[in-house]
């Protein structure tokens, strides 16, 4: 805290710096970052004495060590399918899309704060959809990516919350759900059949 007290200063309005004030101990530097003791003996500076930075570009570490890190609490609930998820498998990196030692974004300590934005950091392609002409209400903040998709990882296709493509659209379209008396066979087996989820540039996406 001598040399970081800036870092510090944000940490402190965090969720996790909040609750180290009270819980003592269960959220200090080292729990993290590793032992410092090697870093102040070396004098500091930036990826001196093997401290654990989380930043992309630092080599020494892979992925899947920093990720280790966060997922010895954050292993529960929706994080579950991490393993083994497309995210994971690709190389990403908690700190890609949260950030830690200050707060962003109202709640999931995202890097953003519209957290579509901190989607849209890879998913180019879905941002220029959410700006054609019929869209979902994305852009206009009525709704997110995680209404419908688990980024961490889920057990069906494009990481959906729900079973079927269906069942995720049903969700707010619960009039389509049916049963109607003549069904139509593509309407029964997935909406994407006629719909892009995304955006279109026709009536009704």
């Amino acid at each position: 805290l001598t040399c970081h007290a800036g870092q510090a200063a944000l940490f402190e309005k965090t969720l996790m710096g909040k609750i180290g004030k009270t819980k003592k101990g269960m959220f200090e530097c080292q729990n993290c970052h590793g032992p410092g003791s090697a870093h102040v003996k070396a004098g500091g500076g930036r990826g001196v004495g093997g401290l654990i930075s989380f930043r992309p570009d630092d080599l020494s570490r892979t992925a899947e060590e920093n990720n280790q890190m966060c997922l010895a609490c954050h292993d529960k609930g929706n994080r579950v399918n991490w393993h083994g998820s497309t995210h994971d498998e690709r190389g990403l990196q908690c700190s890609n899309c949260h950030t830690v030692m200050k707060s962003v974004s109202r709640k999931s300590q995202l890097k953003t704060v519209f957290q579509p934005d901190t989607c849209f950091q890879c998913h180019k392609n879905k941002r220029a959809e959410i700006w054609r002409s019929s869209h979902m209400p994305v852009r206009e903040g009525k709704m997110v990516c995680s209404d419908c998709h688990n980024p961490h990882g889920s057990y069906t296709e494009h990481s959906l919350k729900t079973a079927t493509v269906n069942e995720t659209c049903f969700q707010c379209h619960a009039e389509k759900r049916g049963p109607f008396l003549w069904e139509h066979p593509p309407v029964t087996e997935n909406c994407l059949n006629c719909h892009d989820p995304h955006g279109s540039n026709n009536d009704f996406l």
